[in-house]
């Protein structure tokens, strides 16, 4: 289906499994390319985050990603604080985005309660937006390159919204930049998927040490470039790359947006 065209994903390669498994039995070639690494906030900071709830009394806790979820109880699995930090977060209705954010919290015995349909800040505020949530209070545990977006359109919506930084997001420089980007300038790369804002920041952020910027624009304005989700679009539009955006926050749909892309390729 692909014949032999190369898909590189900015995912690291445990979080990118499923698409590159899709993407070679399709018979292409995928890279799993991480762009960003997660440094978690102090421990003490996090630990706050469950005092929060338990003096507010959150109506919902809101987890965006399953990467929140890991690095959260990373730091209550070592601090002994697992037990009660399941119990406080059942005490509220838990939401979800995407499934793997739902097992990531099932893992640890955290009843997920609604899940949006669409996995992206606007399926948060189209789900909240049906239900009696005026005068509710929401806490979301996220990442400090998150944008205010969210936050304001659920305060929008009439609800008390506290947001968490619990971790920082940096470029993440590893040795397989210099051949990535060896490949790009050679046009061996065919499609890119971008898979949030921050990995498009942190990617020009590295990518403009091996070529100029005008260049580098140039090479990816070349070749398939798939945004998921509308914020990050805005930022590869921002940049001067033009994509096609997954509206489908899944690996599912980015594959399908991807082998509609390179199906008529002929270069």
């Amino acid at each position: 289906m692909l014949d032999g065209k190369v898909i590189a994903i900015t995912r690291d390669k445990e979080s990118a499994r499923d698409f590159v498994q899709m993407v070679e039995s399709s018979n292409g070639k995928a890279i799993a390319l991480p762009t960003i690494s997660l440094v978690p906030k102090d421990p003490a900071f996090m630990l706050k985050f469950l005092d929060m709830i338990r003096d507010k009394k959150h109506d919902y806790i809101l987890f965006m990603s399953a990467n929140a979820v890991k690095i959260m109880f990373d730091v209550f699995d070592k601090a002994k604080k697992t037990i009660d930090a399941v119990s406080l977060l059942n005490s509220a209705k838990i939401v979800a985005v995407g499934p793997h954010t739902k097992q990531e919290l099932e893992n640890y015995n955290v009843n997920v309660s609604i899940m949006p349909k669409k996995y992206s800040s606007y399926g948060v505020i189209e789900l909240l937006s049906r239900e009696d949530c005026r005068g509710k209070k929401i806490i979301i545990p996220r990442s400090s390159a998150s944008t205010n977006y969210l936050a304001k359109s659920l305060a929008n919506l009439g609800m008390v919204v506290d947001e968490v930084h619990v971790y920082d997001v940096k470029p993440a420089r590893h040795d397989k930049w210099s051949q990535f980007m060896d490949m790009l300038a050679k046009n061996m790369i065919d499609c890119i998927v971008f898979t949030s804002a921050s990995s498009v920041n942190s990617f020009f952020e590295v990518a403009m040490q091996y070529e100029q910027n005008e260049r580098l624009i140039e090479i990816l304005n070349s070749i398939k470039i798939i945004a998921i989700g509308p914020f990050t679009n805005d930022v590869l539009i921002e940049q001067g790359v033009k994509a096609v955006m997954s509206n489908e926050h899944t690996i599912n749909g980015t594959f399908d947006v991807a082998v509609k892309l390179l199906a008529n390729d002929k270069n």
